[in-house]
């Protein structure tokens, strides 16, 4: 009885208020996400689509390739549909 309560907020909850923000944006710009696989880029770049190896560019080097690739199977889903990404 106690779980139907939780539930019933998230339930009713309208998650295309959203949409992509903060760093959900980064979703939009990874080519990674959208393009055809490479999986050679899928390694060399970080999490924000950014190449982590080249000269003069700046990156953080968060190297998340399961993730990036959680991210390319919702876009085959739910194309950039933020309510199929936030329910996954």
């Amino acid at each position: 009885m106690a779980g139907c309560h939780a539930w019933w907020p998230a339930s009713n909850f309208n998650m295309q208020q959203g949409g992509f923000f903060m760093d959900d944006a980064m979703i939009k710009k990874n080519a990674n996400v959208y393009e055809m696989v490479d999986w050679r880029r899928i390694f060399r770049t970080d999490y924000w689509g950014l190449e982590m190896f080249a000269d003069g560019q700046w990156t953080h080097k968060s190297f998340r390739p399961l993730t990036v690739l959680t991210f390319r199977l919702n876009y085959w889903w739910h194309t950039f549909d933020s309510v199929g990404f936030h329910v996954t």
